[in-house]
Parts: structure tokens; sequence; C-alpha cells
């Protein structure tokens, strides 16, 4: 369990015999439209800071996968806390990097055939 699901565990217990309050969801307010993504931000700074962290603490150089976020700024985040660059699996994600003003981006994934390989 990373150490920001253990401190979301830890302030989400209550102690015996006391009741919790509900939690309000964003997702109930009648403003959001839905699909929405909500992002924890405390949790994603939590964890990027937990690998940044692993990698300096081993000598290694941290190239985060970017296929799960595919957004420039949560690229960025991890570059600044001490990622190396990032890594994408298609032309079109290394080219939304590098148009989010991203520098270090690896291509992990040969582009034989692919029409997307001209634009690289």
């Amino acid at each position: 369990m990373s150490p920001a699901h253990e401190h979301r565990a830890r302030s989400a217990s209550h102690a015996p015999g006391r009741r919790c309050r509900p939690a309000t969801s964003p997702l109930s307010d009648q403003r959001l439209d839905t699909p929405a993504v909500l992002v924890d931000l405390d949790v994603v700074e939590a964890n990027i800071a937990h690998m940044a962290g692993f990698a300096r603490r081993n000598g290694m150089a941290l190239r985060p996968h970017i296929r799960h976020i595919k957004a420039s700024p949560m690229a960025r985040r991890q570059i600044e806390a001490g990622a190396s660059g990032i890594c994408c699996a298609t032309a079109t994600e290394a080219e939304t990097m590098i148009a989010g003003g991203i520098r270090d981006v690896l291509l992990a994934y040969p582009l034989v055939g692919s029409p997307q390989a001209r634009g690289v």
C-alpha cells in the first residue's frame, strides 16, 4: 500500500464508539457534468514523491509511462519531482507530450508500417 493510501486509510478511521459523518461527494453536485475525471491531487503528489524518493534512494532513473495519465501537466509534475523524462506507447501520446512542453520523451514501441511514423 502506498504512503498516500495508508494516510487515507488512517485518516478515514475513527475512534471506537464514535460515529462518522457521511462523506460528501462532488459526484452528487448537480453542476458537475458527467462523465468527468476527478483527481485527488494530494494522493497524486504523495505518490509522485514516493516514487521519486524510491528512485533517488536506489540510484535509479525514473521514467514513468504516460499511458495512464495522458496529460502533460501530470507528466511535468513527475519531471519536476525528479523523473528523467517520460515514456510513451504511441506516437500520438509522444506528440501530445511534446506539444505540452515535455522535452525528454521516449517512444517505447516501434512504429513499423505506421502512418504515425512520419510525424515522429
